[in-house]
């Protein structure tokens, strides 16, 4: 028996819409709560188990945050640590592949929005440090590009990519977005491509984001200790605190 794959796909991209058009009930997460989850479950469930995903802020060594960001695709297995306070998600800046903003629909204010919080995540500064590979020390490698995007439900704005000034060098650039009910497109040699059909836009969307993971090959190794060096003098003023207010017996192995 042959399956086809874009009829997997279709299916699958009906299931999205179905999901996202659902009208909230009293009580109920917003919206757009569902809709950006319905995105987390959908890379979760289909992209390799190598990547991560949630909604999370993103850190670099010096403290300094991004927005938050709605959907995170990023590395679990090689960072050394994701912070986890109250149920929100901090995120080393070396750990991060991918970021998208998730709206109901494209429109020139969203798309714009997603910029901003595309240059939130690129201007946070990266470390990187040498591996040992086969017994030999590498220098670390420059921080790949962190991919951006935006991921809606409709089309509104026709014209949004052909009338935005583009400039693929800028910190809030966005390289790739999908309109479940409209279009995919990514940025390819100096312009957007769009997909031939909207019934595809999932699909279309999907191996592009894939092809461009793949290229991006794994994250770096982080520098530990400059993450280190930028809270241990707060750890250390922790520690004299807990101190202060501490009574401690002496041990006594006798």
């Amino acid at each position: 028996m042959v399956v086809r794959l874009t009829e997997l796909f279709e299916n699958l991209q009906s299931q999205m819409v179905n999901m996202m058009e659902q009208k909230c009930i009293p009580h109920a997460p917003t919206k757009g709560d569902l809709t950006e989850e319905a995105w987390r479950v959908f890379f979760k469930t289909y992209l390799p188990k190598r990547y991560s995903c949630d909604k999370a802020f993103i850190i670099d060594h010096l403290g300094v945050l991004s927005d938050q960001i709605d959907v995170v695709i990023y590395d679990e297995h090689f960072s050394p640590f994701i912070f986890n306070r109250g149920g929100v998600k901090y995120i080393p800046a070396e750990s991060v592949y991918a970021v998208f903003e998730v709206k109901p629909y494209l429109s020139k204010e969203y798309f714009e929005y997603a910029q901003q919080k595309a240059c939130s995540v690129r201007c946070l500064k990266r470390t990187t440090a040498p591996v040992y590979c086969n017994g030999e020390l590498k220098q670390g490698r420059q921080p790949p590009h962190i991919i951006a995007g935006i991921l809606t439900t409709h089309k509104a704005w026709e014209n949004t990519l052909v009338e935005q000034k583009l400039d693929p060098t800028s910190e809030g650039f966005l390289d790739i977005g999908c309109c479940v009910n409209g279009k995919s497109w990514i940025w390819n040699d100096g312009q957007y491509l769009l997909s031939q059909h909207d019934k595809n836009s999932l699909l279309t969307f999907f191996m592009a984001l894939l092809e461009q993971l793949q290229q991006l090959g794994t994250v770096p190794a982080m520098e530990i200790r400059q993450y280190f060096d930028g809270f241990k003098e707060d750890t250390a003023e922790l520690g004299r605190s807990i101190i202060a207010q501490t009574d401690f017996d002496v041990f006594d192995s006798n």
